[in-house]
Parts: C-alpha cells; sequence; structure tokens
C-alpha cells in the first residue's frame, strides 16, 4: 500500500480490531445458531455449569490472538507488494468469516420463520 513504512504498524493495528470484530461476531452467531438449531446441545454445554468464566475469557483471548497473527501475516507474506496475494488473503480473511456468518443469519432466520 501507500503507506508511510513507519505508520504500518499503525495499519496493522486497526486490522487487529478489524479482524477481531469480524472473529467475535462470528462467535456469538455461531452460539445463536447452536442455540436455536441445537437447543439442547446448547443447554447441555451452557447451562449445566461446564462453561466456566475461564473458559469465555481464554475464548475471547484466543480471538484476538487470531486477530494478531492475522493481522501481523500481512506483513510476513509482504502480501502488498502483490495484487493477486493481497485479494487472496483479504478474501479468506474477511470476506469468508462474514459469508459463514451470513449464512448462519440466514438459516437462524429461515428457522424462526418456519416454527
Amino acid at each position: 500500500t501507500n503507506i508511510d513504512t513507519n505508520l504500518r504498524h499503525v495499519q496493522d493495528l486497526a486490522f487487529v480490531f478489524e479482524m477481531s470484530v469480524i472473529l467475535h461476531i462470528l462467535l456469538i452467531t455461531l452460539d445463536r445458531y447452536t442455540a436455536i438449531l441445537h437447543p439442547l446441545a446448547h443447554y447441555k454445554v451452557f447451562r449445566s455449569n461446564t462453561f466456566s468464566t475461564w473458559k469465555i475469557v481464554a475464548i475471547c483471548v484466543s480471538v484476538w490472538g487470531a486477530a494478531t497473527f492475522l493481522a501481523y501475516t500481512r506483513r510476513l507474506s509482504r502480501e502488498w507488494t502483490y495484487c493477486y496475494m493481497s485479494v487472496v488473503m483479504n478474501m479468506m480473511r474477511t470476506i469468508l468469516p462474514l459469508t459463514v456468518t451470513t449464512m448462519l443469519n440466514i438459516i437462524i432466520f429461515l428457522t424462526i420463520r418456519n416454527k
């Protein structure tokens, strides 16, 4: 990109926050999907005291770790030097999780509508 090399870390940091939001929304959607389409399995996991606060914190830390890793792979792969690589990597990092989130929300909507 046409960003000053001294400011690329700021761009990477912005991407960390972007990826974190996308991944958190995907996790919330997966939770709702499971609760609506598989209520007994959801109940077993979340209401039977097997899902502790420690696990929730570990999942959030994992999401932030994955977001950080994905943000800094841009720097390691030097994808900004190759247009096709930038397109493919952005598709995998942002479009794919957002498409999965959209599809799960459509399935949730149709399930609720048909009941």
